[in-house]
C-alpha cells in the first residue's frame, strides 16, 4: 500500500492499480527524506525500508523519460520530491 494519508493505491488486492508505480523513501539522504516527510503532512516516525509512496504523489516532471519505452516502470529522478497530497479527512 501507499504510505500517504488518504491514498488507497496498492500493488495487489482490491486497490491494485497497474498504472501506478511505487517508490521507496530516500532513507540514505536525510535532507531529501525530510522534504518528503514535510510534504506528506503525516506525523510518522522514519519510514521503514518496506514503505512506499505511489507515483500519484509526484509531478510528471519528477520522472526520467525513456524515449524507447523499453522500460515498463518509470524511473524517479534522484532529487524528486512528492508534492501531490490530499491532506485531511475524506
Amino acid at each position: 500500500y501507499c504510505a500517504a494519508l488518504n491514498c488507497r493505491n496498492a500493488t495487489s488486492g482490491a486497490y491494485k492499480n497497474s498504472s501506478v508505480t511505487f517508490y521507496g523513501f530516500p532513507l540514505q539522504n536525510k535532507a531529501l527524506l525530510e522534504q518528503w516527510m514535510q510534504n506528506m503532512g503525516r506525523d510518522m516516525e522514519t519510514p521503514s525500508k518496506y514503505q512506499r509512496l505511489c507515483s500519484d504523489h509526484f509531478e510528471e516532471s519528477s520522472f526520467q523519460r525513456d524515449p524507447l519505452k523499453v522500460r515498463k516502470n518509470r524511473r524517479l529522478l534522484k532529487g524528486a520530491v512528492p508534492s501531490k497530497f490530499l491532506l485531511g479527512d475524506d
